[in-house]
């Protein structure tokens, strides 16, 4: 996409109907713009009504859940920490049952992880993906809306516990909401609990029924009409306006960031931003990817309101994504190899002439990664494919501090040591991801309720804890995590928490490269990224 901005008010906004625009799951869009100012919108979720919701529960004849309805009172079901009733109404007949004629409650709940649940152990396989769809709202203690999650606790024959989330909602205390998601299990589980939790203490979990089915395989999409394969073609009608504003329209909005974004039916894709000004044209240049066939597209061109909005032009490109391989190999060739010149010696080198050579790859020296889980070593289809395609790894989240040391002086390294080992035994090579974390949502309460100088002691026994237990085991270490996005430690500490932080580190463990990690740094998606912003 190419376009040239200069100030406007509100945005310019073109409709690509599903005729217009074709893709499946393999397909990119590429697209560079020019933009003066821009702003993302967020589309909100298309609402559903009760129809729509009572077909979901009808839909259940290969649902595993026992007495799902509770036509049967709670028979099959349980409280997790609380009390659990079933009713045909609630709050002087206001609250009736949506599908059939009872509903359950989760009250006198004390935790947020409090709620009502049912074992499905026996019920479900590994490696079969399963569609959960709930009926929920919420009651009491004076919330209107709370989020509401659907979870499944799972236990390995070795007693080791993992808490899977497969959905989350908003729910209101108004209406009955339909919550959605889907989960799969790669290993053999011993116990198998699904359950809901969420809201504050106090208040109720009301289930009005739940299904839970094996997940429909969503049939491929056609692939893009393509003229040029090299290239592509621009998918977007009266993209220069040489046409004047044939297939553009205004749309007002309020004060948003500079951005390109589209609307795909109740999905928002960003396409790229700037900090722009008026001073010069600016150029945004990104990608998408859509995973299904939409119903309905929607290019949005905005600006903050009170200002002019100019486009001199927009292009989007579907990518071929052969063609782009090739391109990858020939650069490959080019980069990546090299001549090879054998010399061959002794008395009968000189009859070797004709002879047939052949050369076996056994190590590749490109340093290549993936992100592991400990979940997915009882994936032995996993495992198989990451230790054949890959030498490096990064764990997901078993080095963290809020995993290693969720309470203070309760240490988890079981996990990470486990990763390790796995790493160790086919010679592939970890980095240390991360020793601390400056977002402050992601930081563990403890820490956060620490004092100043708590604070700093916590850090350097992290530090010397972390760095003196992994020495030479961790080649790379990223520090102190998206420090453009967060300052937790630095507003609490002081200025000098991050230089320390890295010195220390390097007289623990000299052997390991220290990184600084962050995200959005090439694509022109956050303005926090910005190269301006590197101090």
């Amino acid at each position: 996409m190419a376009l040239k901005l200069r100030e406007a008010h509100g945005r310019a906004t073109l409709t690509l109907g599903p005729t217009t625009m074709a893709w499946d799951s393999d397909s990119h869009f590429r697209f560079t713009s020019e933009v003066f100012s821009f702003a993302s919108h967020c589309i909100p979720p298309f609402p559903f009504g009760k129809s729509t919701i009572e077909r979901c529960v009808a839909d259940g004849d290969e649902n595993i859940i026992l007495n799902p309805q509770f036509e049967d009172g709670l028979n099959s079901w349980s409280g997790r920490g609380c009390k659990i009733l079933v009713h045909d109404s609630m709050g002087d007949g206001k609250i009736l049952p949506l599908s059939g004629k009872f509903f359950a409650s989760a009250t006198e709940r004390e935790q947020s992880w409090n709620g009502i649940q049912q074992e499905i152990t026996g019920r479900i396989h590994r490696k079969l993906g399963y569609q959960v769809t709930a009926v929920i709202r919420i009651f009491g203690n004076n919330v209107v809306s709370a989020d509401v999650r659907v979870t499944l606790w799972v236990q390995t024959p070795n007693l080791r516990e993992q808490y899977i989330s497969i959905a989350n909602l908003q729910a209101k205390d108004k209406d009955w909401v339909q919550l959605q998601g889907k989960f799969l299990l790669n290993g053999v589980p011993s116990r198998v609990v699904i359950y809901f939790e969420g809201p504050p203490p106090g208040t109720d979990i009301l289930i009005d029924s739940l299904v839970v089915k094996h997940a429909a395989k969503v049939p491929p999409s056609p692939p893009p009409v393509i003229k040029n394969a090299s290239y592509g073609v621009n998918i977007v009608e009266n993209s220069n306006l040489s046409d004047g504003l044939k297939g553009w329209f205004p749309l007002a909005i309020g004060p948003q960031i500079v951005n390109v974004a589209l609307g795909v039916d109740s999905q928002w894709v960003n396409g790229g931003q700037v900090e722009a000004n008026d001073v010069r044209w600016h150029e945004i240049g990104g990608s998408f990817r859509i995973e299904k066939q939409p119903s309905k597209v929607m290019v949005y061109i905005q600006g903050p309101s009170g200002v002019n909005l100019m486009v001199a032009g927009l292009q989007i490109f579907p990518v071929d994504r052969q063609a782009r391989f090739k391109h990858l190999k020939r650069q490959t060739d080019k980069i990546r190899k090299r001549d090879v010149v054998l010399k061959f010696s002794g008395s009968e080198a000189g009859n070797l002439l004709g002879t047939c050579v052949k050369v076996r790859q056994t190590h590749n020296s490109f340093p290549l990664g993936s992100c592991i889980n400990r979940t997915n070593i009882d994936n032995e289809d996993f495992v198989d494919f990451f230790v054949k395609n890959f030498n490096w790894s990064v764990f997901g989240n078993e080095l963290k501090w809020p995993w290693t040391e969720p309470q203070e002086g309760n240490f988890n390294y079981k996990d990470a040591d486990e990763l390790l080992d796995l790493c160790k035994i086919h010679n592939i090579e970890a980095r240390g991801h991360c020793i601390f974390w400056e977002v402050e949502y992601t930081i563990q309460s403890w820490v956060r309720s620490l004092s100043k100088n708590d604070l700093m002691k916590s850090v350097r026994n992290r530090l010397t804890g972390l760095l003196t237990r992994y020495k030479e085991k961790f080649r790379h270490y990223d520090v102190n995590n998206e420090m453009l996005h967060g300052s937790f430690y630095q507003d609490r500490i002081g200025k000098d928490t991050r230089p320390y932080m890295f010195k220390t580190a390097h007289q623990l463990d000299p052997s390991a490269t220290l990184f600084v990690n962050d995200y959005h740094i090439e694509d022109g998606c956050d303005s926090r990224s910005s190269p301006e912003k590197y101090t």
